[in-house]
């Protein structure tokens, strides 16, 4: 005849440790540059130029999202390409994510200021030198205008957007950068004068890489519960 037990004492402890590691290894996305809705770009630009923005990895993160400012939260003018890339060798680390004109799937999920598209992870370890580089701002006619804070002081009308570092695992360094005209999304290697957030552009979404430690406990901690699962079914049956 089957019998019911309730659940062990250990039972409970063990699937509070997994809780609890695993909840120490998930952590929510930080959107690294923040632009708060209602701004509308301010900068006019030539067609084809692309405009970066420079940080520093202090400790490993991992990125899965990358996004554009969208100006006045409207939808895009005209498609817009971003990527990271390294400022040591000036190549890509992240593909180039192209977001569709207009306001649908393709353009982007809008957060705030920003339309992020969702990207294959990549880990940007500690002491990588990076910058968020996009391609497709222009007049506000044929294509999106985006922001540039023109030296105001940050927290201004003229400068609303602000940086976050995820508690300090990435710096934001540097003037920003832009480019000539040219074909399509590149390394821009032209200095601005600053400062380091001088964009409303490109951003990207980014967490902690999980210490080994923490993985480790919360798969013992998972293994555990497992076969203590197990336990309790073969008596309840018994």
């Amino acid at each position: 005849m089957r019998k019911s037990i309730d659940l062990p004492v250990c039972y409970l402890l063990a699937l509070a440790a997994f809780m609890m590691a695993f909840g120490n290894s998930v952590h929510a996305d930080t959107i690294a540059y923040e632009v708060p809705a209602g701004v509308v770009g301010n900068q006019i630009d030539s067609s084809a130029i692309s405009f970066g923005m420079d940080f520093s990895v202090i400790s490993d993160i991992t990125v899965d999202q990358i996004g554009v400012f969208d100006s006045s939260q409207d939808g895009l003018i005209a498609p817009i390409s971003a990527a990271i890339y390294d400022r040591v060798t000036d190549t890509l680390v992240s593909p180039v994510v192209n977001f569709a004109a207009g306001s649908g799937v393709t353009s982007g999920t809008l957060v705030d200021g920003s339309r992020f598209l969702p990207i294959t992870p990549i880990t940007l370890h500690a002491g990588f030198q990076g910058a968020i580089v996009t391609e497709g701002y222009g007049n506000g006619t044929t294509a999106e205008t985006d922001g540039n804070s023109f030296g105001a002081a940050t927290g201004t009308p003229t400068f609303p957007w602000t940086v976050n570092d995820g508690g300090g695992l990435i710096a934001f360094v540097g003037s920003g950068r832009f480019s000539g005209s040219g074909v399509g999304i590149q390394y821009p290697n032209n200095i601005d004068s600053g400062p380091a957030n001088r964009y409303a552009a490109g951003t990207f979404a980014f967490s902690a890489v999980p210490e080994p430690s923490t993985l480790v406990l919360a798969v013992l901690a998972f293994g555990l519960v497992m076969l203590l699962e197990q336990f309790r079914q073969r008596v309840a049956f018994e």
